[in-house]
């Protein structure tokens, strides 16, 4: 038996000490937080494969994927109605360093115009954005975040208990920015609503 499994049984005994039915309950989980370390966005050497689809010119894709459900194994379970908010999503990209530079200190990555992130919901072609990003007029940024809060219910968007998602970023072809790596970070919450007759019984 899974630990989401005793944490019903045990909303179940609190529902009958009050003396409600026991039909369903709800389990909360105010927060999970998960990264994606050090991304690769190679954009000195992109290939066909990391083209933006629409406007392949001066914008490149990166395609990830969160697996939530080894974090919370409840999203296959038998009798769970899932409801998966997204309340913080962030993208901090860091310029890969030359080795070969004489230069120190941190690159310029000025001529990174726009960053958007992006679900899908299996077996469609619509995108959604969850998360974007625009450059101040004359900034030099050495680093870029993408921060959104959202309530967007993800769970049409889960295939398998795993989140995909994809990154695009657009620049500026006059000064293209150096390749960099990212840091994706994002944090949900989740309310599951458990049927005892269809988990129990």
């Amino acid at each position: 038996m899974r630990h989401v499994h005793a944490a019903a049984l045990l909303a179940a005994a609190l529902l009958a000490g009050c003396g409600r039915p026991l039909l369903s309950a709800q389990l909360e989980i105010p927060e999970v937080q998960l990264v994606l370390p050090a991304q690769s966005f190679p954009i000195a050497n992109a290939g066909p494969e990391n083209l933006c689809d629409l406007v392949p010119a001066a914008c490149l894709k990166t395609d990830l994927s969160y697996d939530l459900g080894a974090e919370v194994p409840l999203f296959d379970e038998p009798g769970f109605t899932v409801d998966l908010r997204l309340t913080r999503i962030a993208l901090t990209l860091t310029a890969d360093p030359d080795p070969l530079s004489t230069i120190s200190g941190p690159a310029d990555l000025s001529g990174v115009e726009s960053v958007r992130v992006l679900v899908q919901a299996p077996g469609t072609s619509t995108w959604t954005t969850i998360a974007s990003y625009a450059k101040p007029v004359g900034a030099t940024p050495a680093s870029v975040t993408v921060s959104e809060n959202g309530n967007l219910d993800l769970a049409p968007f889960l295939s398998g208990g795993k989140l995909g998602f994809r990154v695009e970023l657009r620049y500026d072809l006059a000064t293209p920015p150096p390749s960099f790596f990212a840091d994706v970070e994002a944090a949900f919450s989740i309310v599951a609503t458990v049927s005892y007759r269809e988990a129990f019984l």
